[in-house]
């Protein structure tokens, strides 16, 4: 479910032309991750204030998001 709100939310000009699979599997791929980022700040292996966390997420999750159109 998660998966498939990033799929929706994912920006217009980067799904433009993308390949629905490859953004589908980047989306499931991120939801993991972001999920242990959270977890890891949860059980304080990780020390960034929420914002910063926010941020991080964000920024990884646009990374992974922008082969997608390949």
């Amino acid at each position: 479910m998660i998966a498939d709100l990033v799929v929706q939310y994912t920006p217009d000009a980067l799904a433009a032309g993308a390949n629905p699979e490859a953004v589908q599997r980047a989306a499931l791929f991120i939801t993991g991750g972001v999920n242990q980022l959270i977890e890891g700040w949860l059980n304080k292996k990780i020390t960034l204030d929420t914002h910063a966390l926010a941020a991080e997420c964000a920024r990884l999750c646009g990374r992974v998001l922008s082969p997608a159109n390949e």
